[in-house]
């Protein structure tokens, strides 16, 4: 037994060791690690605001005497705070459930509307959320968060699509490309 819990301490050491080492000054690194600890409680607190402050405080912490890659993280970390958010303000997952479960219909797309306008109310977080990931994706050198952050983009895209394409129906897109090509 005293074994198992001296392996486990040297690998908890070893593991903080390999942590800190990325780091260039130890002081910011025990800073770093408070507030990625404060940003996971105000997360786990339903506090946004103060989350992705930290997270953000986290990134500037992290790009002072550490990598890209962490700094990275934990941009794309306050961005998703701000998705999470988005997605329980909308109900995003039960609204795309119900469409995708009704056949196309001007009852469909009627609810699409009404889902539209429920998204379009939320957009100033996505929007928010896209100016942090695109500074996450500066960042990148092919490692480290490149595919959560793209991930995070595509949704961010795919909202954006989804609203416009309420907005400006394919059909209605079509007619006004017939009938620009009818003048020529």
């Amino acid at each position: 037994m005293k074994r198992t819990v001296m392996a486990v301490m040297a690998f908890v050491f070893a593991v903080s060791m390999v942590q800190a080492a990325s780091w260039t000054v130890y002081e910011d690194y025990t800073a770093y690690k408070a507030v990625k600890d404060a940003a996971a409680k105000a997360s786990d607190e339903g506090n946004t605001t103060a989350s992705v402050a930290k997270y953000k405080e986290a990134a500037s912490l992290a790009a002072k005497s550490a990598t890209k890659e962490i700094q990275a993280w934990q941009l794309n970390s306050a961005a998703y705070e701000l998705i999470k958010v988005f997605k329980k303000n909308t109900d995003y997952s039960a609204k795309i459930e119900q469409l995708s479960g009704m056949t196309p219909s001007k009852e469909k797309f009627a609810a699409q509307k009404d889902i539209a306008v429920i998204l379009e109310s939320n957009m100033g977080l996505l929007d928010e959320a896209k100016g942090i990931l695109e500074e996450a994706k500066a960042l990148e050198g092919g490692e480290g968060p490149a595919e959560k952050i793209a991930s995070n983009l595509d949704f961010i895209s795919w909202v954006n699509q989804f609203l416009e394409d309420t907005k400006n129906p394919v059909e209605k897109k079509v007619e006004a490309a017939v009938k620009e090509e009818v003048k020529k």
